[in-house]
C-alpha cells in the first residue's frame, strides 16, 4: 500500500515522501521498488524531485518511508506528491512516461498551493 504525503518546505519549495506497507499478511516476499516525486494537476512530473527506494517486508505490520524529496518548483501553482511501485528493479517508475500519475495526494487532499 502506498500513501503519498506532502508538506510545504517554505522558501525551499515542497517536500514529498511516501509511506509504504505490505498489503499481504506474509509481506512482500522480496524487494519492492518505490518511487516518489512532485507533480502538477496537468500531469507534469518533475524529474529533479524523483526518488527511488528499495523496501522489503516480512509481514504487513511495518511501515517504511521512501523519501523525502524537497523540490523548488519553477513557478507558483498547485502541487501533489505522487508515487508508484514495482517488483522489478527499473531505473524509473513504470508510470513515469505514461499519462498516469501513479498514486498521489490529489485524491486525498486536492493538492497544495505553493508560491516562491
Amino acid at each position: 500500500m502506498l500513501q503519498p504525503c506532502f508538506r510545504d518546505a517554505g522558501s525551499k519549495g515542497v517536500t514529498a515522501f511516501v509511506r509504504v506497507k505490505s498489503a499481504k499478511a506474509a509481506g512482500t516476499g522480496g524487494p519492492v521498488y518505490v518511487w516518489t516525486w512532485v507533480s502538477r494537476a496537468d500531469h507534469t512530473k518533475y524529474r529533479a524531485s524523483l526518488v527511488k527506494c528499495r523496501v522489503s517486508f516480512t509481514n504487513n505490520t511495518r511501515v517504511a518511508t521512501c523519501g523525502p524529496t524537497t523540490f523548488r518548483p519553477p513557478a507558483a501553482g498547485k502541487f501533489y506528491a505522487s508515487s508508484d511501485s514495482a517488483v522489478e528493479n527499473l531505473s524509473i517508475s513504470p508510470v513515469w512516461t505514461s499519462g498516469h500519475w501513479g498514486v498521489n495526494t490529489f485524491d486525498q487532499y486536492g493538492g497544495r498551493a505553493w508560491r516562491p
